[in-house]
């Protein structure tokens, strides 16, 4: 919608200008957060994978557990 191509009474006038104002912060909020939510998605699949990596590490050191024992727990 083009704002332009509003029709408003005079007395309206400034509370439309407010509304106009109040929606592009809106508009530049919702970008900078789809912007951050982007950055934060890279982040989450970088960590995911490094996560990844680390376990197959793990897995190739030999360090075997029996099914069902955590590390860490003394269960008796």
């Amino acid at each position: 919608m083009n704002l332009n191509d509003l029709v408003v009474p005079n007395n309206k006038t400034s509370s439309i200008k407010l509304n106009a104002r109040n929606l592009q912060k809106l508009q530049l909020d919702t970008t900078t957060l789809a912007s951050e939510s982007k950055e934060m998605e890279k982040k989450l699949e970088q960590l995911k994978e490094d996560m990844s990596k680390e376990k197959e590490g793990r897995g190739e050191s030999g360090l075997k557990l029996p099914h069902g024992c955590l590390m860490g727990t003394n269960h008796i």
